[in-house]
């Protein structure tokens, strides 16, 4: 029996990555997105592969994630891939601009969105082979890193919230067999890098995920201790 791996945002970006390469492996990819009506890329992803089904969430509505764990029922996932995520508005998080309101969306969606999606499927991946729970994570989330960059206020707490809870996923789940996996991405050319001023700076979402992929397969609970970018390499605390 092929392996499952889900995957929330998966409409687009690093997303929409994961779902092709997983694919292209023989995986069964369980793949999210809040609306797949209008999600035109990655359903022409299903219908060339029966081994991907497009499924609605929301990580933010608790009604979206219980009907999603009705449909995945009791189907073992291998790997559970947190990554949907924003950034949330730039000038609502600058120095002198903030506004409360938006910090409340992006903590909703960047740090409550992985805790809730993982609860509600634990057991689905306490029962299948590998155990394995991913959160994109990101430089920016790091005390040593965070600050050289300016700005950014709300996305660098939202991520850095994340990270704890992660952290501290990991040690109450390592007896059980569970790796809980930071994994930075990398500063990859998406519609958020875009966003965020930085764009055509980065990586392609191919070998941002090609790499993450191999981390993966590689990592275990010990693992789940630091917070790694999509090469390996360890992201400072």
């Amino acid at each position: 029996m092929a392996d499952t791996v889900l995957i929330t945002g998966a409409n687009r970006g690093i997303g929409l990555e994961f779902v092709k390469q997983y694919a292209e492996q023989g995986w069964t990819v369980y793949a999210t997105t809040r609306k797949p009506n209008k999600s035109d890329d990655l359903n022409a992803l299903a219908k060339a592969n029966n081994t991907i089904k497009v499924v609605q969430l929301d990580v933010t509505d608790v009604e979206s994630i219980a009907a999603l764990a009705k449909t995945v029922g009791d189907q073992p996932i291998d790997v559970l891939i947190n990554n949907a995520g924003v950034l949330g508005d730039m000038e609502k998080q600058k120095m002198g601009q903030f506004d409360y309101d938006e910090l409340d969306w992006v903590i909703d969606v960047n740090t409550k969105g992985p805790l809730r999606v993982t609860s509600a499927l634990l057991d689905n991946v306490k029962a299948s082979k590998q155990k394995k729970v991913v959160v994109l994570a990101s430089a920016l989330g790091s005390i040593t890193m965070g600050p050289n960059i300016s700005d950014m206020y709300w996305y660098k707490i939202s991520k850095a919230g994340m990270s704890i809870a992660m952290a501290s996923m990991q040690k109450d789940l390592k007896n059980d067999g569970v790796t809980v996996l930071r994994l930075g991405p990398g500063m990859v050319n998406t519609r958020l890098l875009a966003a965020s001023g930085a764009g055509g700076k980065g990586i392609e979402p191919p070998a941002s995920v090609a790499g993450m992929i191999s981390v993966i397969e590689t990592a275990t609970p010990k693992t789940g201790k630091k917070s790694y970018n999509y090469d390996g390499k360890k992201i400072p605390n």
